[in-house]
């Protein structure tokens, strides 16, 4: 049986993510490494990522880092021109697989 797990987040290059007090963790495209790849797989149940997507706005000027993303991938975009061309959210796919026992799930 497998479930998904949508998750909406605001992008580390947002304004929003350090202008909200209640934000502890800024979070880039890669979040989920840690529960589908590293340290934290075997503590929680099996994940594997399925998508990625990450939105710039509705500016005319948005288009400029959506082709950057298609030409070079999002960890070049990330670590070359985050904080120049601003994205806005994440939005992350996830598929739960519910086929071992878990504490969490």
């Amino acid at each position: 049986m497998y479930f998904y797990y949508e998750l909406d987040a605001v992008h580390f290059s947002s304004i929003d993510s350090y202008s909200d007090p209640t934000h502890r963790w800024h979070l880039s495209s890669e979040w989920h490494s840690i529960m589908t790849d590293s340290y934290l797989q075997a503590q929680v149940s099996r994940f594997s990522h399925l998508k990625t997507k990450i939105s710039f706005g509705k500016s005319a000027l948005a288009f400029i880092p959506r082709i950057i993303i298609k030409l070079k991938g999002i960890n070049w975009w990330e670590k070359k021109l985050a904080f120049v061309l601003r994205a806005r959210n994440i939005e992350t796919t996830l598929k739960v697989e519910k086929n071992r026992k878990s504490h969490f799930l």
